[in-house]
């Protein structure tokens, strides 16, 4: 299994350096510039599923990224962007792109450090539901080890108890697809688009990683429409003693722009 994870195309919030989460904010036309030339430069990808943010900015770049691919969405909330609740449109840089709120000073420097505004959601909370994501899409029978050697709780922060929806690619009736973790062994071949977010981008990369969470952003925030390649390694580590092997998502490329 391999996936190609996109952030989406920008939007005039980001060109604003404005705070998006969960805000439904739409690409802006630079935005769906940006995915098209992606789209472009993918166009040979033997893309078979795609899971998307249900965030609009997301599913549009998913759209454009597979264009004339007959194949469906599939909404997963859990690979949604970060929530920062109450303080959702706060132009938190200037103009030169110093941090002029100190919590996101830490945020986007000291992870470790940073705590969710009113309503908001932690680095912690985003990190056990991408890594519930990716366990699932792996037919993990264990969570994944997170940030700090915690695990993924049972309870999600996002979509909790809700299973992802199927939005087709065109008219009619969409076609079969499995959700996250239905069959291991049909989805073991597939090459899967994820379109998601800055934050939840880095949290599932993160999880691969088992990073500590003052590294979170490892190489920074990414840009608008980067791609990073992951496959699945079912046998990554090694064999256990009853046999079994543990399967590792592995690395291929990251944050690819073809812009």
């Amino acid at each position: 299994m391999k996936l190609y994870i996109i952030r989406h195309g920008e939007t005039q919030w980001n060109h604003l350096l404005r705070l998006q989460g969960q805000t439904d904010i739409e690409l802006n036309e630079n935005g769906r510039l940006l995915a098209q030339v992606t789209a472009r430069a993918l166009q040979k990808v033997p893309f078979t599923k795609c899971y998307t943010s249900p965030l609009s900015r997301a599913k549009e770049t998913a759209r454009l990224v597979l264009g004339g691919r007959q194949i469906p969405l599939v909404e997963d909330p859990r690979i949604a962007e970060i929530s920062f609740g109450a303080e959702e449109s706060v132009r938190v840089k200037n103009e030169d792109g110093a941090i002029v709120v100190p919590r996101y000073y830490d945020f986007f420097r000291q992870p470790d450090r940073y705590v969710a505004p009113e309503g908001g959601e932690s680095l912690e909370a985003l990190l056990a539901r991408t890594g519930d994501f990716l366990r699932e899409l792996a037919g993990m029978e264990k969570p994944l080890s997170l940030c700090g050697g915690e695990t993924a709780p049972a309870d999600l922060a996002a979509g909790e108890g809700t299973a992802p929806a199927v939005l087709a690619a065109g008219e009619g009736t969409a076609p079969t697809v499995l959700a996250a973790g239905d069959d291991a062994a049909a989805l073991a071949e597939e090459t899967i688009l994820v379109s998601t977010h800055g934050a939840a981008s880095r949290a599932l990369l993160a999880n691969i990683r088992r990073s500590a969470l003052a590294d979170f952003w490892d190489t920074g925030v990414p840009k608008n429409c980067a791609v990073t390649i992951v496959r699945l390694d079912p046998c990554g580590s090694g064999a256990e003693e009853d046999g079994s092997c543990a399967p590792r998502w592995v690395i291929e490329a990251q944050d690819l722009l073809f812009y």
